[in-house]
């Protein structure tokens, strides 16, 4: 079945069933939220890996900002900036790597520029968004040794970040990749830790040691596509509890500590019970973890502005704050 075939089929499926119901999927959904979200989950569901990645949307960036080319950088990317960025003015000197989602096996620069142009905007900071190596083909730790390498070379003296100056912001895969990145980092004296992480709605736990609730089936996300992907990544069930993959499992989330973390994420979102796990287990170890809930939202519903709008705005306001304090 094509995808525009597959999207009609959803479209009409999803009508019928809140007619039947007579309530929305979750209480604050309008008809077109319910439709288009039911869209997404149901062509995610049945495309192959190669329809997924053959029709990637083109999201070019927000009104505002413009993408610079990334020049020396080891891995693929795109600087995403204001049209009026001045280094240090607004940013106070940081700059934040954008590591995209796409459950390991999907996204590119040009389906991400969008959604890294808005923290752009929301940050005044530079952006820096690199495209990973993707499972099947590359499995893990590909995506960690490609955020190690970016990170390494905006600290070598010709780029002028230090560590502090340097922050992660990720969505969902890229989330888990973050987290990967970190604790190798602190674990092997790789590096000194950044500045601080930001997650939005990070797979913080590949292993499903916390059971998926009916109140947490993803709206977008589902189930089954979930599963073969993070399969395709890890190469086997048994790695799944490797902790750079499942850092909700990590004994050591001490090592953290130096490095503010500010977790976005939506109540009724397929990882939301693990995220809200990590969080508590980060803390309790001594991290400084700052945790947001919006209500009614699924998964990385900031890729989906306009559709979302009011719970949109509100998380970037939150990121702009978390990025102020700690880019002083």
């Amino acid at each position: 079945m094509s995808l525009y075939v597959n999207a009609l089929a959803s479209a009409a499926s999803t009508t019928w069933t809140r007619f039947w119901r007579g309530t929305p999927a979750c209480p604050s959904w309008t008809y077109t939220q319910e439709i288009v979200v039911g869209i997404l989950r149901d062509v995610n569901d049945n495309a192959t890996l190669d329809q997924v990645r053959a029709n990637e949307l083109d999201n070019p960036p927000v009104a505002g900002t413009k993408e610079v080319p990334a020049t020396g950088c080891p891995v693929k990317s795109v600087w995403l900036q204001t049209d009026d960025y001045v280094e240090g003015a607004s940013s106070g000197g940081g700059v934040i790597v954008h590591i995209h989602g796409g459950a390991f096996v999907q996204g590119t620069l040009k389906s991400t520029r969008r959604l890294a142009s808005k923290v752009a905007l929301a940050t005044g900071c530079r952006v820096l968004l690199i495209e990973l190596r993707l499972a099947p083909e590359h499995k893990f730790p590909a995506p960690i040794e490609d955020t190690i390498a970016v990170y390494k070379w905006l600290l070598q003296a010709e780029q002028g970040y230090t560590p502090s100056r340097v922050a992660f912001v990720g969505e969902s895969s890229g989330g888990n990749v973050i987290l990967g990145t970190a604790l190798k980092l602190a674990r092997e004296n790789e590096a000194p830790l950044p500045g601080f992480l930001i997650l939005l709605s990070p797979n913080v736990d590949l292993s499903d040691s916390i059971p998926v609730t009916a109140s947490n089936t993803d709206y977008i996300v589902p189930m089954r596509k979930a599963y073969n992907a993070r399969l395709m990544y890890a190469g086997s069930e048994e790695a799944f509890r490797n902790t750079l993959m499942s850092p909700l499992l990590a004994e050591d989330l001490n090592i953290l500590a130096p490095c503010p973390i500010l977790i976005e994420t939506g109540a009724v979102e397929l990882h939301q019970p693990r995220i809200a796990a990590f969080a508590a287990k980060a803390k309790a170890a001594g991290c400084n973890v700052e945790i947001n809930e919006y209500a009614d939202m699924p998964h990385v519903f900031q890729a989906f502005g306009s559709l979302f709008p009011e719970a949109t705005a509100a998380s970037f306001k939150s990121i702009a704050a978390f990025t102020k304090a700690h880019f002083q």
